[in-house]
């Protein structure tokens, strides 16, 4: 068996690093290793010595006019919907036959049984998987999400909101990889030191600014958004802290969870600022008791809606930097999502969560789709505490649909449990 492994940043290299280790006490297999990212690629093969494809970093983004394109390489734009609205959409599509020339050339002779890559909805993801359909044997495809904290899902279907346990509320995967106990060892990978992290960090940095002189990030163009929103996130710190500040544990509230606004669950099956306001704006309305705790994702300012809101409803909305969301929800009435994992994190402590938009827990119990329902859930939260029913359903759709890696933590103890999964799926296609 061989196995193409997809992904983006250094942990994606950790993660995968993890599984091979775990595999190996397995079967044997060979691998290969596909990153965007230059930190990444530099990583998984000068310190973890993996089989990595050799891409010149800066060469292979240019674009390529000559070549005429048929129908059947179209892509999906709904992910770069702003600059598709910008007009930008001729720039995106050349972008994207120019990854599929590269991929042509870099994997035209490889034999490839399976492929775990990012679930995600970008030109990279969608050109890789266009390549790799024409062969003659595709293989088959596990996309890697990242869940609430502390979980990841491996699944046969793309982004969260459109991922095969969505509607059933179970994954048939884990369902079937739980009948078999794992006899494989668990897996670690050696802490990355501090400084060895902040240089890859740099040189992502280095090689995103010379791409954005070059030809203009276009598909990139979240990469460099999320740095400059860590500055200013940084730089602002103190300014949270002068915000309103308010009471938590005696007075009343629900919390709001951004999304990422260049995100494949925002602006993919999400909803737009407009809405958000709208919906936070009813609910305000019609509770004047009510606050709302203002929780930005942790890569984007959402300063424009929150600034309306803190105009319309003085003094009633406000960010508390100071305190963790798991601690605001012990004693918040409700939360507000696009889609976030914040939203199952609430569920599962037994909060109603009024969903905008779609998600992958969207069938669970507490979820809410209008703010009537909303308001008659965080009543009953306001007589009887956080709700058991809603925070067994969540801690069951958990166990059923996810594995217990942390992979943003960067605990990978568990991930013999993505190889004997991989392993599960190598079996079914070979059968």
């Amino acid at each position: 068996m061989k196995i193409l492994f997809v992904g983006h940043d250094v942990q994606y290299v950790q993660f995968y690093a993890a599984v091979e280790s775990a595999l190996k006490t397995r079967i044997q297999f060979s691998s290969l290793h596909f990153y965007l990212r230059p930190s990444a690629w530099l990583y998984a093969q000068k310190k973890l010595k993996l089989e990595v494809v050799k891409l010149a970093l800066i060469k292979w983004q240019w674009f390529e006019f000559s070549k005429a394109f048929s129908e059947e390489n179209k892509i999906d734009m709904r992910f770069y919907s702003d600059l598709v609205d910008a007009g930008l959409q001729p720039g995106l599509e050349k972008i994207y036959h120019s990854y599929i020339n590269q991929f042509e050339k870099l994997l035209s002779n490889k034999s490839i049984d399976m492929v775990v890559l990012p679930g995600e909805y970008r030109l990279f993801e969608q050109a890789l998987l266009a390549v790799l359909n024409k062969s003659a044997c595709p293989p088959r495809v596990l996309y890697f999400e990242a869940g609430p904290p502390g979980y990841i899902y491996l699944d046969a279907e793309g982004v969260n909101a459109n991922a095969s346990f969505a509607k059933s509320g179970s994954s048939q995967l884990i369902a079937q990889l739980k009948l078999k106990p794992s006899s494989a060892e668990a897996a670690t990978v050696a802490e990355m030191p501090f400084w060895v992290s902040k240089s890859l960090m740099t040189l992502d940095l280095c090689w995103l600014l010379i791409v954005k002189l070059i030809r203009g990030l276009f598909d990139l163009e979240e990469y460099w958004l999320a740095a400059i929103n860590r500055l200013r996130m940084f730089n602002r710190r103190f300014v949270f802290k002068t915000q309103t500040q308010y009471d938590c544990q005696s007075g009343r509230f629900i919390i709001f969870i951004g999304q990422v606004r260049n995100d494949i669950n925002h602006t993919h099956f999400g909803v737009n600022d407009a809405e958000i306001e709208k919906c936070l704006s009813t609910i305000l309305s019609a509770d004047q008791g009510l606050h709302l705790m203002w929780r930005d994702h942790p890569l984007e300012l959402s300063d424009h809606t929150f600034n309306k809101l803190s105009k319309e409803f003085p003094y009633r909305v406000f960010r508390a930097k100071q305190i963790s969301l798991q601690q605001a929800m012990k004693s918040a009435e409700g939360v507000v999502t696009v889609n976030s994992n914040g939203g199952l994190e609430a569920l599962a402590a037994g909060l109603p969560v009024r969903l905008l938009g779609r998600s992958y827990f969207g069938t669970l119990s507490g979820v809410c789709r209008d703010n009537e329902s909303f308001e008659i859930l965080r009543e009953k939260n306001r007589e009887l505490g956080p709700n058991k029913l809603i925070q067994a359903d969540a801690a069951r759709f958990i166990n059923d649909c996810f594995l217990p890696i942390d992979y943003r933590g960067g605990d990978f103890n568990n991930a013999h449990l993505a190889a004997d999964l991989i392993l599960l799926c190598n079996t079914q296609n070979s059968q």
